[in-house]
């Protein structure tokens, strides 16, 4: 993310509820809202070294933080009908995907990376029952 100085200034600066994950999308947020568009340059070239900030973390626990950043997201911009809804959606596709997980798990050679799909969606599962 790119930005004016003072356009950050002019917003409050980043969300302080937000840690690691989902603070550049509440800061657009409040960016669209105040009238301003974003933009991107096609062209350009950015070297991004990801993933150092909790290269010692395990899978679940980065994706646990992210589900948890989007659904602060939204618990700062979406009605509470809205949210019980999207978490009502999230719960059920993931009981769902949970379920067909399972059955794959003897076919699939790439055992990791069916257990992390399989976390994530335990993860959802679990996240949204509230």
């Amino acid at each position: 993310m790119i930005a004016r100085k003072e356009l950050i200034t002019a917003m409050g600066g980043f969300d302080e509820d937000f840690f690691l994950y989902g603070e550049e999308q509440e800061l657009a947020w409040r960016v669209r809202e105040k009238g301003f568009s974003i933009g991107y340059i096609d062209n350009a070239e950015v070297f991004h070294w990801g993933g150092q900030s909790s290269i010692n973390t395990p899978y679940a626990a980065i994706i646990e933080k992210k589900i948890k950043a989007e659904y602060l997201l939204y618990s700062k911009h979406y009605k509470p009908e809205t949210i019980t809804r999207i978490k009502k959606a999230e719960r059920l596709k993931a009981f769902y995907r949970l379920i067909t997980l399972k059955m794959t798990m003897p076919f699939v050679r790439d055992k990791i990376k069916l257990q992390n799909k399989f976390d994530r969606c335990r993860l959802i599962y679990d996240i949204t029952k509230s």
